[in-house]
């Protein structure tokens, strides 16, 4: 069974940082316009200059199909290397003032993610986890999820407590909550949009069914954890709602009155998850009602 890229992330940072003798983070780059995203690792140490990730995502080929380990940390450090000068996004884990609007969170998967994060702050929501981190500020259309470690509170001097507050404080600024219904997936196609409503529950699933994301499509899941989302539309739509975990980067939503049954949702999620989703991209294959009136979100 070859490793996920999580796995690899962490057979490889102890290793880096081992060869280069400085500290080693995991980040994730995300094009603002576009579905294109890249995990690397970040060496700190350096003086300030532009981007330095190193990308993972074809090396972790390479690493499939037999490459030894060694081989591919002595590239890593030869590209690091070639770097006369580090990285000016290093400075958000030296400097709190500049890292505190831009703190953040991602939900993901528990399963996938327990092993792994150790040493990191977390927050148990549900049957997930919120993956604490620091969302850098746009260059050259592209913005960076860098992972926050126990030893950055360390070195901010803050407590656990305190980056989470910040955080949830600063989710809906950073990352404002972006809805969409079946019609704006079908702009200017209404041809298809008919042919696609034929196929489903009709006229009406279009009105009431909405994809839930963030303004960057990316780890877009966390919006069912703003406060009023999920009761701003319960209350439109007078009714409880059946919530579909798409994946790690957005989630449906449906009344639960209408459109497909419970079980429905529930066996078109685990197929959509065996067969369309890298193990990474899966947030969850439990489905939620969220209680209009009393606010509670329930597994299912």
């Amino acid at each position: 069974m070859r490793v996920g890229m999580n796995e690899f992330v962490e057979l490889l940072k102890p290793e880096l940082e081992k060869q280069t003798g400085c500290e080693v983070v995991t980040g994730e780059m995300k094009r603002l316009h576009g579905k294109t995203s890249y995990r690397g690792l970040l060496v700190l140490g350096k003086e300030e200059v532009s981007w330095s990730l190193l990308f993972l995502d074809r090396i972790i080929v390479d690493y499939w199909n037999g490459r030894g380990l060694d081989s591919i940390v002595e590239e890593l450090c030869l590209e690091n290397e070639k770097r006369k000068t580090g990285n000016e996004i290093g400075v958000y884990f030296y400097d709190l003032e500049k890292s505190k609007p831009n703190f953040c969170y991602q939900l993901v998967n528990k399963q996938n993610t327990l092993t792994f994060s150790e040493g990191r702050p977390k927050e148990f929501y549900l049957d997930l986890v919120k993956q604490y981190g620091i969302l850098t500020e746009e260059k050259k259309g592209w913005r960076i999820f860098l992972d926050i470690r126990n030893t950055h509170l360390e070195r901010w001097g803050i407590s656990e407590q305190e980056l989470k507050q910040q955080a949830e404080q600063n989710m809906k600024s950073l990352l404002p909550v972006r809805k969409e219904t079946i019609r704006d997936s079908f702009p200017g196609k209404e041809a298809e949009l008919d042919v696609f409503l034929k196929g489903v529950k009709g006229e009406e699933l279009a009105d009431h069914l909405l994809t839930l994301t963030n303004s960057l499509r990316f780890y877009g899941a966390t919006v069912m954890t703003y406060k009023g989302v999920l009761e701003e539309i319960a209350e439109q739509w007078e009714d409880h709602l059946m919530i579909s975990p798409s994946s790690v980067h957005d989630i449906t939503v449906r009344p639960l009155k209408r459109g497909y049954g419970m079980t429905t949702c529930v066996e078109t999620l685990h197929e959509r998850n065996l067969t369309q989703r890298k193990s990474e991209e899966i947030l969850s294959n439990h489905v939620y009602l969220y209680e209009r009136g009393t606010g509670h979100l329930i597994v299912v």
